[in-house]
């Protein structure tokens, strides 16, 4: 049902108008303009009620009245009642005194078929960021648009100090095959050296059995006294 807004004739003109402020709420604004007017907020809250007995809410053909203003468009600022959903083209509901932010849609399935709208999941894919020259690592474009060749200074470095081409392909094989050749030392099962190259046992088993047999032949080996003849 359409509410006729006109402003109420009875009602005289506050001689401080304040500027409206979107979406900040009837009493808010009701406050403000009693306080520059020298009035106290609950008398001018129950002079703009409808009379006789002035209780309720204050009705805005009294307020425009007061302030000297268009009743609707009043309305319309305060409660931000204007503007049409996103989604469907229906009138938004008045926003809620203290929101935020202002009302996009109209209900939460108008919200939640936009979001889906936005997401969908035929859209096309992203471009996907390039990769570093030396280890491969995706890195992003900058800001100009230009892609880059490492993806750090130490990359960088150490792509400068090697040779390019196949020769880095080669030498990286060969550093792989020779770390896949090592084997234990204790058992002789084929173990991975590490990175630094010195790991000699597949387990702190066979480190502890090597450990017992150098020490079993220190142990069997004579004093150098007795290699001395007298």
């Amino acid at each position: 049902m359409t509410v006729n807004l006109v402003p109420d004739p009875s009602v005289t003109r506050l001689p401080v108008q304040v500027r409206p402020i979107p979406r900040e709420g009837t009493d808010a604004f009701i406050v403000r303009l009693a306080h520059a007017n020298h009035l106290k907020v609950g008398y001018l809250r129950d002079y703009l009620c409808e009379p006789p007995h002035h209780k309720g809410a204050p009705s805005f053909n009294r307020l425009g009245a007061a302030t000297g203003r268009d009743p609707a468009a009043l309305r319309d600022t305060l409660e931000g009642t204007s503007g049409t959903c996103k989604e469907c083209d229906a009138p938004l509901p008045a926003t809620k005194p203290g929101a935020r932010s202002p009302r996009q849609h109209c209900s939460a399935r108008c919200r939640q078929r936009a979001h889906r709208r936005r997401n969908r999941p035929d859209q096309p894919p992203q471009p996907q960021p390039l990769s570093c020259e030396f280890c491969t690592k995706p890195i992003a474009e900058t800001a100009e648009g230009e892609g880059r060749r490492w993806c750090s200074s130490r990359c960088r470095h150490r792509a400068h100090l090697q040779p390019a081409g196949p020769a880095v392909m080669e030498r990286q094989t060969d550093v792989s095959e020779q770390r896949a050749t090592a084997s234990c030392q204790h058992c002789g099962i084929p173990i991975d050296p590490g990175r630094t190259g010195a790991r000699r046992y597949c387990s702190a088993a066979c480190r502890q059995r090597a450990f017992r047999r150098r020490k079993e032949v220190r142990d069997d080996v004579p004093a150098h006294d007795g290699l001395i003849s007298p």
